[in-house]
């Protein structure tokens, strides 16, 4: 059995932080800043700001977090996965500035849309 003292243990902590992310990853289907914000502000609150987006952009997904932290806290990780990108030579993905950071949000429609389903109906 897992104890609280084992968390300190890397090996320990890290095997559980990586399945973890597997998880984030499986239940918002690998949007790495849906991911990010559900890590940092919990799954439901990443689910309802992403039920609330008209497109699958992540400028507009960035600006319906509504937690100061949580953006900070996005904004941050995904600068940091710019940097690790760049060091080990790979694209970034299309939709991500330079910096790791959403590219700019486009202003929401002027008449109101349903909102989508979240990833895993949540």
């Amino acid at each position: 059995a897992l104890r609280p003292a084992d968390l300190d243990r890397p090996a320990v902590a890290i095997a559980l932080g990586a399945a973890y992310l597997r998880r984030l990853s499986d239940d918002f289907d690998g949007v790495t800043p849906h991911m990010i914000a559900a890590y940092n502000a919990g799954e439901p609150q990443a689910a309802l700001w992403a039920r609330y987006c008209f497109s699958d952009d992540p400028a507009e997904f960035y600006s319906k977090v509504t937690f100061r932290e949580t953006r900070n806290y996005v904004r941050k990780v995904l600068r940091s996965y710019a940097h690790y990108r760049d060091l080990y030579g790979a694209d970034l993905p299309a939709n991500l500035s330079a910096d790791g950071a959403p590219a700019a949000a486009q202003p929401p429609p002027s008449t109101p849309t349903p909102a989508r389903s979240a990833p895993n109906g949540r």
